[in-house]
């Protein structure tokens, strides 16, 4: 019988190793793709009604003008009122509802005049989206319980705290 059981513990010990070698700590399967944070403009605010601000690592802007520019790794918010209408290099738009907060990652082409990859990560709201189709362009958009990655197509995402 002491045999089973320290049988039984070693054969736990070796598969709860195994799960601790597979995982790799984080809290979520997902992981945001890495793309390189550049001064480039990925996409422009087209129309927005007060208040909408624009945050990155060196600023934080209210938006006082329609055509503001945004570069890879900002995050867009939108105040109780707020609204924002995004128009990426690649025609594509995101219509940002009230109450939302977005961060936009994108990775142009050699020109610097086309996304050819582009993460929009949903941290809190609502989007709806016209992605322009092309099969050699990627647009991803994740919230923490899902992923979708579009080669084109209209939809929309909630995402919930």
């Amino acid at each position: 019988m002491k045999k089973i059981i320290i049988t039984l513990l070693v054969i736990g010990a070796i598969i709860t190793g195994i799960i601790l070698m597979l995982s790799d700590g984080s809290e979520s399967a997902y992981e945001v793709p890495v793309l390189n944070e550049t001064d480039d403009e990925v996409a422009f605010v087209r129309r927005y009604v007060p208040s909408v601000t624009v945050t990155n690592v060196s600023y934080a802007d209210s938006l006082q003008e329609v055509g503001r520019a945004l570069i890879s790794g900002d995050t867009l918010t939108t105040g109780n009122s707020g609204y924002a209408m995004v128009l990426f290099l690649d025609e594509s738009i995101a219509r940002v509802s009230p109450s939302s907060q977005m961060v936009i990652r994108s990775e142009l082409n050699p020109e610097r005049n086309l996304n050819l990859r582009t993460h929009v990560g949903m941290l809190l709201g609502g989007i709806f989206l016209d992605v322009e189709t092309n099969p050699n362009r990627e647009f991803e958009i994740t919230t923490t319980r899902a992923v979708a990655s579009v080669k084109g197509t209209r939809f929309g995402v909630t995402a919930d705290d």
